[in-house]
């Protein structure tokens, strides 16, 4: 490896910052937000949630690398539509770096109607959602745990996104969502999904170098 990118989930509004070491934490990967140690190049950022409301920014935009999904239990099932959460990428567009596993949890929408089902509408949604990030240059990540399972649908979901992010020339990035050290850094079912879309090497950011140092120097 020589990049590794450090996102843990940031959680609440912010005022989580002034709690436990969630303050020292943030402080040190905002220090370290692009170092390098041990020849490894240190990306300090943090995952945050779609319909999160963060009134800390000014504590976090030294961060190199945020990340912003759809989470179930930031989500209100009864009043949650696509075009809502449309409306959150939209807004997040102007803050964010990556949409992160963009297929997850969209069952839960809608007030549940589509189900683990593919539908006309989940596929408009992720259409809209591809184009959004092709506009604003967001990078789209393909989760590596995402791969490992497959609940209601998300895996007919993610091939259908990353199929026509494929088409827009959209570039992605694989995230292996290590929750343990082991998991760092490995990504085989993610490797397999794109050698099955036959994904171009030089779209994913993990694989060109000359792109990630132009992200992070």
């Amino acid at each position: 490896m020589k990049y590794i990118a450090i996102t843990d989930h940031y959680y609440g509004d912010g005022t989580e910052l002034y709690r436990k070491n969630e303050i020292n934490r943030m402080v040190y990967l905002e220090k370290c937000a692009i170092s390098t140690k041990y020849g490894v190049k240190v990306v300090g950022g943090a995952e945050f949630n779609i319909s999160q409301n963060v009134n800390k920014w000014e504590k976090l935009k030294k961060l190199a690398w945020k990340l912003v999904g759809v989470h179930g239990w930031f989500l209100d099932r009864e009043s949650t539509t696509l075009d809502a959460l449309y409306d959150y990428f939209e807004e997040a567009a102007n803050r964010y770096d990556v949409f992160a596993h963009i297929e997850r949890e969209l069952h839960r929408v809608d007030s549940c109607k589509h189900g683990g089902r593919l539908t006309e509408e989940i596929k408009l949604f992720l259409r809209r959602l591809v184009l959004l990030a092709k506009e604003k240059n967001i990078i789209l990540e393909l989760n590596e745990s995402s791969l490992k399972d497959d609940k209601e649908g998300a895996y007919d979901r993610l091939l259908y996104w990353l199929a026509f992010a494929k088409e827009q020339g959209v570039l992605i990035s694989v995230g292996s969502d290590s929750h343990y050290c082991e998991q760092i850094g490995i990504f085989r079912n993610a490797v397999d999904v794109l050698n099955e879309v036959y994904y171009p090497r030089e779209k994913v950011i993990n694989c060109n170098e000359n792109l990630l140092q132009k992200l992070f120097g």
